[in-house]
């Protein structure tokens, strides 16, 4: 993916319509991209890192909505305090996607969409989401490299990735890396979570040509962490910077 700007400077003249921004923003300009945030091993941190980024995004002036693409094994809705439904099937029965969002009480000024019924075809609803909301969208992907992995990725205008400092970790989000790449939705910054015992070598290195962070390890909550704060609005304030032709 060539280098764009994946997240606009907040505008001070949107309009607000409750939870969300008008859909159509008032200077005709399209809706804010949408980021995946995906890893290859189920259990690295993916769900951290969207309510970190999202968290970090409010700091910098932007209103994100996080989305739960994992409708098979999710947990967004758990872990920022919402319900699990309206989720991603109320929008295949015609609610617009300002309807469905859920403001969260654990992380202020970050809205949800919960994933909802499981054993959806997430395409569609993932992309009425990404084309209507007029703010910045971080999708929460579900691990591997199956169709429901992919259908985040066919909607996203770029990729957080997210991996644990081990071999296989690295390993695995390196696949999800070359994925992304295939699917238009080429990584734009790299997570690692540090883990308690790495056990064997950490290798291959993680990439160079993009903007990475390594969160230490934690036991209690890692967003309450000052040093994982700043680092999560590392990743923000260098994806909002990002510079080049539009989207």
């Amino acid at each position: 993916m060539a280098t764009r700007s994946v997240l606009k400077p907040p505008d001070p003249n949107f309009k607000t319509d409750g939870a969300t921004r008008s859909p159509v923003p008032p200077d005709g300009r399209p809706p804010d991209p949408a980021i995946a945030v995906a890893g290859g091993k189920g259990g690295c941190g993916k769900t951290t890192a969207v309510l970190g980024l999202a968290a970090a995004l409010v700091a910098l002036g932007h209103r994100p909505v996080a989305v739960d693409a994992d409708v098979h094994l999710p947990d967004l809705h758990i872990r920022a305090g919402v319900a699990r439904q309206p989720g991603l099937a109320s929008l295949l029965d015609g609610h617009r996607p300002a309807r469905v969002t859920q403001e969260s009480p654990r992380h202020p000024g970050v809205s949800v969409v919960a994933a909802g019924t499981p054993r959806i075809a997430t395409h569609r609803p993932l992309s009425r989401v990404t084309s209507r909301l007029a703010r910045p969208v971080l999708l929460d992907c579900p691990a591997g490299a199956g169709p429901d992995a992919v259908d985040p990725l066919r909607v996203a205008d770029g990729t957080v990735i997210v991996a644990t400092e081990t071999r296989r970790g690295r390993t695995d989000a390196a696949k999800t890396a070359r994925m992304a790449r295939s699917l238009d939705a080429a990584p734009v910054a790299w997570i690692e979570r540090a883990v308690a015992s790495r056990g064997e070598a950490t290798a291959p290195s993680p990439p160079t040509d993009l903007p990475a962070v390594t969160l230490p390890h934690v036991r209690n909550d890692p967003l309450q962490h000052p040093t994982v704060v700043k680092r999560f609005r590392r990743i923000a304030r260098a994806i909002v910077a990002s510079s080049g032709p539009g989207r």
